[in-house]
């Protein structure tokens, strides 16, 4: 029966994530597969971002994939995705040990001159989202 809207649908309509994604989810061996869902159901996955960044946090233990994420929910809408961005900044500060993705990430919340104004900004009380921690930061070395 053609336009036919079946349970399925229905879900996915809601926006709530099926089990069946979320067990394959929970094999996500790195986060990558956990990223690629937020960023290919941007538009439906707002009620179930919890139980991802819950998950990448699990396995991403470089944080690469957590890093990778806040910075896209950020180039989406940082106030709509505001607490989800704090926890996975946060994430990223804990799990990226060498510093490899976090410069990255500060160059494109706060602009390439982040490290050099550290105190303006957080003076002006311009860290928000996690990101307060930034003087942890400051020994970041921009890898290009």
């Amino acid at each position: 029966m053609k336009g036919a809207f079946t349970l399925v649908d229905f879900v996915k309509y809601l926006g709530i994530m099926e089990e069946s994604d979320k067990k394959r989810l929970m094999s996500d061996a790195d986060g990558l597969a956990t990223y690629e869902y937020i960023a290919n159901h941007i538009g439906s996955c707002e009620e179930d971002m919890d139980f991802l960044i819950d998950n990448m946090a699990r396995v991403d233990l470089t944080g690469q994939f957590v890093i990778s994420a806040a910075r896209y929910l950020f180039a989406i809408d940082n106030g709509r995705f505001a607490d989800a961005i704090g926890r996975l900044v946060q994430l990223g500060i804990d799990k990226d040990r060498e510093r490899r993705y976090l410069g990255a990430m500060m160059e494109q919340f706060y602009g390439a001159d982040y490290a050099a104004r550290a105190d303006e900004l957080s003076a002006a009380a311009v860290f928000t989202n996690g990101c307060s921690r930034l003087r942890q930061c400051e020994d970041v070395k921009l890898r290009r």
